[in-house]
C-alpha cells in the first residue's frame, strides 16, 4: 500500500510538473482529412475563407491533420480559427473533440450569447480547450481563435484532430477554418478618390504572424509608406496614386524579414453618384412565415418613423421605402392614433415612399384582370396620403407584358426592378435567367402602343436588391468600400453612359431591418471621398431626375429601338459612333 501511494504521488508530481510547463504554440491546421467544405466569413476574412463544417446531427464529422511537434515533454497548444452558431442556435450545443481517435473532451457552444467572449473546457488528462470570440457575423454567430492544449506525449506520432457534433437533431454548427498562419498581404487599388488630396485609396490587408509593433514598409515608384502593425489581421487604407493614373504597378512589401511583391491595376475613374434606395424585401414563406413577416414589417415601419424623427437635421435625408402595401395595411391595424398621424406625415414629406404594388407577385400566374388588383389598395389610400406613381418589384426574376401594361394603365410612371443578386452565381443571381445580363443598369420606356403618349419607365438595378446582404455592422465600412469600388470598375468597363446609378439596399437579409445609421454613414462617406458620392434617394425622385438628364443624352447618343412583345418599345442609349 505504501509502495502504491509512493508511485501514485510520484506520477502525480510528474504530471503536475508537465502541465505547469509553458506550452509550445503551433498552427493547428495543416491539411484536410475529411469533412464538408464551406466558404464563409472568418476573423482573417480574405486570408481564411474555406472551413470544415460539422453539425449537431451525429454524422457530419470533420477531421484534419495538424503538425507534429518534436517536443516530447510538456504541453503543445494548437491554434485554430473557429466559428460556431450562437445567434442562430436553438439551444446550447455539444461537440466531441478527438485526437488520434481518442476523445479529449466535449465542448458546449452557448445559444444567443452575443456578449460571451470565451468558451473553456478541461479534460481529466489535462487537455484544455479555449475559444476567444473576436467578431460576429451578420447573424450574430461567433468567430474567433480556438486553442487546443494537449500533453506532448499524445502527439509524438500523428496529430489528427476530429470534431463531431452530437446527435441533437439540429443543423446548428461549428466550423474550423483551413488556415495556417503566415506572413501574407493583399493590396487593392480602390476607385475611391480621397477628398483631402485627390488621390486613390489603397486598401492594405496584412496577416502578420509576428509580434505587435512589427514594421511594415510599402514601396512604389509613386509613393512609399511605413507603419507599425499588430499581430494577426490588419486592415488599413493609405493615399496612393493620383486620380488620373491608370495602368499596372508592382509594389514591394517588407514585413520583418519577409519580402512580398504585389501587382495592382488602376482603372479609369468616373464620378458616379450612387442613389441608395433603402427598403426591406417583403418575403413571405421563404425565410419567414406570414405572421412573422407581419410583425417584422410592423417593427420596420415603427423603426423607420423613429429614424426619421432622430435625423431631421442631418445633411442626408432619411428615406424608407415600403415595397409592399400589405405591410401598410397591417401597420394601420396596430398603430396608435399618433403613429398613424406620424406615418401619414412622413409619407407626405417624402421620408416614407410607398410602392403601388400590394405584394410582389409572379405576373405570369395571373390574368390581366387579376393584375389590376395589385394597385387597388394604392388607389384606396392615395387620397389621404400622396400620389403613388412608382412601383418596386423585388426578387421576382421577370415581369410579363401584361404586367407592364397593367402597371401603366393603373397610373404607375416608374418601375424599379431589383432582382435577386448573388455575385458568385453563374447568372449573378438565384434563378434569374439572363435578366441581369440583359437589363441590369439599363433603362427603357414601355408603351402599350407606339403612338401612345403615356409610358412607363423601367430601370433594373444592376446589383439587384441583395448586394449588401450578410454584412455585419462592424464590417460595413470596408465591405461598402470594396463593393462600391468594384461596381465603379464594372460600370466603367461596360461603358455605362450615365453618372447616376440606382443602388437598391436591403440590410442583412430578406425582411431585413432599417439601417438607422445610414444618414451618418452616407454623410461621413461624402466627407471622406470626393468620388463616388452616396445619396439617399427615393424611386420617384431618382427617376424624375433621370428623365431630366435624358434630354441631354438624346442629343449626344443615338437611340437603339427594340420591339418588346407586341407593342412595347424599348429605348436604349448607346454611344454614337
Amino acid at each position: 500500500m505504501k509502495l502504491y501511494c509512493l508511485v501514485f504521488s510520484q506520477l502525480f508530481l510528474f504530471y503536475t510538473t508537465l502541465l505547469s510547463q509553458p506550452a509550445d504554440t503551433l498552427n493547428g491546421y495543416h491539411q484536410k482529412i475529411t469533412g464538408e467544405d464551406i466558404n464563409y466569413f472568418s476573423p482573417k476574412l480574405e486570408f481564411a475563407k474555406t472551413a470544415l463544417l460539422t453539425r449537431c446531427n451525429g454524422e457530419s464529422a470533420i477531421e484534419w491533420q495538424a503538425p507534429v511537434s518534436k517536443t516530447k515533454t510538456g504541453l503543445i497548444t494548437y491554434k485554430l480559427l473557429m466559428g460556431h452558431s450562437t445567434g442562430t442556435s436553438k439551444a446550447n450545443r455539444h461537440f466531441d473533440v478527438l485526437l488520434n481517435d481518442t476523445l479529449l473532451f466535449t465542448i458546449e457552444t452557448p445559444m444567443h450569447k452575443k456578449n460571451a467572449f470565451e468558451i473553456k473546457t478541461k479534460a481529466e488528462n489535462g487537455a484544455t480547450f479555449y475559444f476567444r470570440k473576436e467578431i460576429l457575423d451578420a447573424n450574430d454567430d461567433a468567430f474567433g481563435t480556438a486553442y487546443i492544449t494537449v500533453p506532448a506525449m499524445l502527439v509524438t506520432g500523428n496529430a489528427n484532430f476530429k470534431i463531431k457534433g452530437k446527435n441533437e437533431n439540429s443543423r446548428d454548427w461549428l466550423m474550423i477554418f483551413q488556415y495556417s498562419e503566415k506572413a501574407d498581404a493583399i493590396v487593392m487599388v480602390q476607385s475611391l478618390i480621397r477628398r483631402n488630396d485627390s488621390t486613390r485609396e489603397l486598401t492594405v490587408l496584412v496577416d502578420n504572424p509576428f509580434a505587435d509593433g512589427t514594421m511594415l514598409k510599402i514601396m512604389s515608384k509613386h509613393f512609399e509608406q511605413t507603419r507599425q502593425i499588430k499581430n494577426g489581421y490588419n486592415r488599413f487604407s493609405i493615399s496612393s496614386y493620383p486620380k488620373d493614373f491608370t495602368g499596372k504597378d508592382t509594389l514591394t512589401i517588407l514585413l520583418n524579414h519577409v519580402e512580398m511583391k504585389r501587382t495592382v491595376e488602376c482603372f479609369p475613374v468616373k464620378d458616379f453618384t450612387f442613389y441608395i434606395i433603402h427598403h426591406s424585401h417583403n418575403d413571405i414563406g421563404y425565410s419567414h412565415i406570414q405572421t412573422e413577416v407581419e410583425q417584422i414589417q410592423n417593427n420596420n415601419i415603427t423603426d423607420a418613423l423613429n429614424w426619421i424623427t432622430n435625423n431631421r437635421s442631418t445633411s442626408e435625408k432619411p428615406i424608407w421605402h415600403i415595397e409592399s402595401l400589405w405591410a401598410v395595411e397591417n401597420f394601420y391595424k396596430i398603430a396608435t392614433p399618433q403613429q398613424t398621424l406620424n406615418f401619414k406625415q412622413a409619407v407626405k414629406n417624402g421620408n416614407i415612399v410607398l410602392s403601388a404594388n400590394y405584394i410582389n407577385i409572379l405576373t405570369g400566374l395571373c390574368s390581366e384582370y387579376e393584375l389590376n388588383w395589385l394597385t387597388e389598395y394604392a388607389r384606396m389610400i392615395e387620397p389621404e396620403l400622396t400620389t403613388i406613381n412608382s412601383s418596386m418589384v423585388t426578387d421576382i426574376p421577370g415581369i410579363t407584358a401584361s404586367g407592364l401594361r397593367t402597371q401603366l394603365n393603373n397610373g404607375v410612371k416608374y418601375l424599379s426592378f431589383g432582382p435577386n443578386y448573388i455575385e458568385t452565381f453563374q447568372d449573378r443571381g438565384d434563378r434569374v435567367g439572363s435578366l441581369i445580363d440583359e437589363q441590369g443598369d439599363k433603362v427603357f420606356y414601355w408603351k402599350n402602343k407606339p403612338t401612345d403618349k403615356e409610358k412607363l419607365m423601367v430601370w433594373t438595378a444592376g446589383k439587384g436588391y441583395s448586394y449588401f446582404h450578410g454584412i455585419a455592422d462592424d464590417d460595413k465600412q470596408k465591405q461598402w468600400e470594396n463593393r462600391i469600388s468594384a461596381y465603379c470598375n464594372e460600370l466603367y468597363n461596360k461603358n455605362y453612359p450615365y453618372d447616376m446609378v440606382q443602388l437598391r439596399y436591403t440590410k442583412r437579409s430578406d425582411n431585413g431591418p432599417v439601417d438607422t445609421t445610414l444618414c451618418t454613414f452616407a454623410d461621413n462617406w461624402n466627407k471622406l471621398y470626393q468620388s463616388p458620392t452616396l445619396k439617399i434617394a427615393s424611386v420617384p425622385a431618382l427617376f424624375e431626375a433621370f428623365e431630366k438628364i435624358r434630354k441631354h443624352f438624346k442629343r449626344t447618343y443615338r437611340r437603339n429601338i427594340t420591339i418588346l412583345g407586341r407593342w412595347g418599345i424599348l429605348y436604349r442609349c448607346r454611344r454614337s459612333s
